[in-house]
């Protein structure tokens, strides 16, 4: 294959052309970078951002809650609840 110097031209022409267009602001050729979170993403992002903001637990306390529990002994406040829950909705 012969190149020619019109052929050489041509390219540097089409080549400064490009080099101008994309200076400007003009549109580039090929795709640009992105990323793309899923919304299970977020909300797991939302919902960990959220447990460390909780204030740390004792690690006793937990442990006797769960036996507590295991044991079918944990009794449940209502009225602690119903309060919990109405402050909730009214802020």
């Amino acid at each position: 294959m012969r190149i020619e110097n019109q052929q050489i031209s041509a390219i540097q022409k089409l080549f400064n052309q490009k080099s101008q267009s994309e200076k400007l602001g003009g549109p580039k050729s090929g795709r640009e970078d992105g990323v793309n979170i899923s919304p299970e993403a977020r909300l797991f992002s939302v919902a960990l951002k959220a447990a460390q903001a909780l204030p740390p637990r004792d690690i006793k306390e937990l442990e006797a809650l769960k036996g507590q529990i295991k044991a079918d002994s944990y009794e449940v406040n209502n009225e602690d609840i119903a309060a919990k829950l109405f402050d909730e909705t009214l802020f």
